[in-house]
């Protein structure tokens, strides 16, 4: 029997893509209200949530505890882990996509200045 850490960080940011920016789901995710939109739109905050259904579903339903655990609040455990997870692998994913020349959106890399810091050439 393995435990949920191993499948939960893939399904949350699976969830995460397909009501945020899967093509696929494109009908769906873009008729949303926009006090629902801007929850899915935000990896961090649908993390949680995916997070802690993934682990309910999981723990209640498929006997799949998560860190070795099965009690009622590892489910928060899980979705404060998945605030972390989500964005971090959907990001991956979504760098994946674009690299592979897949995605609507072209891959571009964007560093900001801020306070200055930038500003000046370092020969030295």
């Amino acid at each position: 029997m393995y435990d949920g850490i191993f499948i939960y960080p893939l399904l949350t940011t699976a969830l995460f893509y397909l009501f945020a920016r899967a093509t696929i789901t494109q009908w769906l995710w873009s008729r949303s209200p926009a006090w629902l939109s801007a929850m899915t739109q935000c990896a961090a905050c649908a993390g949680f949530w995916y997070g802690g259904i993934c682990a309910a579903v999981g723990i209640y339903g498929f006997d799949k505890p998560f860190l070795g655990r099965s009690d009622w609040w590892v489910i928060i455990d899980a979705g404060l882990a998945s605030i972390v997870w989500t964005p971090i692998i959907a990001a991956l994913h979504e760098f994946s996509m674009r690299a592979l020349g897949h995605a609507r959106i072209p891959f571009t890399v964007m560093i900001e200045k801020r306070d200055g810091v930038g500003d000046q050439d370092h020969d030295g």
